[in-house]
This record gives C-alpha cells, sequence and structure tokens, in this order.
C-alpha cells in the first residue's frame, strides 16, 4: 500500500511539476496517452513514465485487493469490525488491524485507558520527574497550531476514542460526536 501511494503521489508531483494544476491520478488515469503527452507538455518521456506509473497502481491496486480477500478468509470478523468500517479512511486492512490489536473492547474500563493503550495520551513531565499523561489536547497560548506533531497526536487522540466507543456502542461512526 505504502508504494502504491508512494508512486501516485509521484504521478501527482510530476503533473504538478509540468502543468501547475493540482490533479489527482485518477483523473490522469483516465486520459488517453496522446491527452497525457499533450498535458505533459508534449514530452514522451514524461507521458512514458506517467502511463507506467498508472499501470503499475493498478497492478498494485489489483495485489492488494488479492491480499485482503485472502486475509478475510482467515479472519474471524467481530461486529465491530463492520463499524470501523465506517470510519472515514478505515478500509478493510485498518478495521482489521484495529480490531484485532484492541482484542475485547471490554478488556478497557474507560476511553482513556484505550486511548493510552493505543499511546494516543500526551505524557508531559512535572517539576518532580514523574511522567504525568495529559488529556486536554487545547491550551490557551494556540501552541497547537503552531506545532504539527502536537496537533496529529491531539486529534489521533480523538480519533482513537471514537474507534473506542464505535467498538463498545457498536453503531457506526458519527462526525458530530467526534467533533461537535
Amino acid at each position: 500500500m505504502r508504494h502504491r501511494t508512494a508512486i501516485k503521489q509521484s504521478l501527482q508531483n510530476m503533473a504538478m511539476r509540468q502543468t501547475g494544476q493540482s490533479l489527482g491520478w485518477r483523473a490522469i488515469r483516465k486520459l488517453s496517452n496522446p491527452e497525457r503527452t499533450e498535458l505533459l507538455g508534449d514530452n514522451d518521456c514524461l507521458a512514458f513514465v506517467a502511463s507506467q506509473q498508472v499501470d503499475l497502481i493498478e497492478l498494485l491496486s489489483e495485489k492488494i485487493e488479492r491480499f485482503e480477500e485472502k486475509i478475510l478468509e482467515h479472519a474471524q470478523l467481530k461486529p465491530a469490525y463492520v463499524c470501523l468500517l465506517t470510519i472515514p479512511g478505515v478500509g478493510m486492512i485498518l478495521a482489521l488491524t484495529i480490531m484485532l490489536e484492541t482484542g475485547g473492547i471490554g478488556r478497557f474500563e474507560t476511553v482513556g485507558d484505550y486511548t493510552s493503550y493505543c499511546r494516543c495520551v500526551r505524557a508531559t513531565r512535572t517539576s518532580n520527574g514523574k511522567s504525568k499523561g495529559k488529556n486536554n489536547s487545547k491550551n490557551g497560548n494556540g501552541y497547537l497550531a503552531r506545532n504539527g506533531a502536537l496537533a496529529t497526536k491531539a486529534l489521533a487522540a480523538k480519533w482513537s476514542k471514537a474507534a473506542y466507543y464505535i467498538m463498545k456502542r457498536q453503531e457506526a461512526f458519527d462526525l458530530t460526536r467526534v467533533f461537535g
């Protein structure tokens, strides 16, 4: 999957460099070879590379689908699996990974226990040198806006809490509950 994503990004970056336009790989895939050549500045080599990248993306997509089918043949799916699939951006493999890594959601007494298990609770050092977990993803000085890593961690904590409640309640994802 990483290779496929890297190739998609490479294709999109090439199109952006040559055209100044932000084009998705699907839009590029839909173009015929002459259209790709025209888009990429009548450069035969770039059109060839784009064509090969599209073919490779499609081949990797087919292989990924075969892997997923094989994995599903052997997986013992829980009801939570279907609910996890309703989270935006969570596909079959990620939902399965969350389900299998979590095990029984009942083993986590609180959402904080689960978030900590997912390594989404920020730890800070106090003056006495002991570590103290913090669930608060906001602070008054706008630090989140300036610190991308901290913002990513805060967002990961939100998503892990959403996954916890989805598995605990056996219900579909609801965006208003996450950010509402």
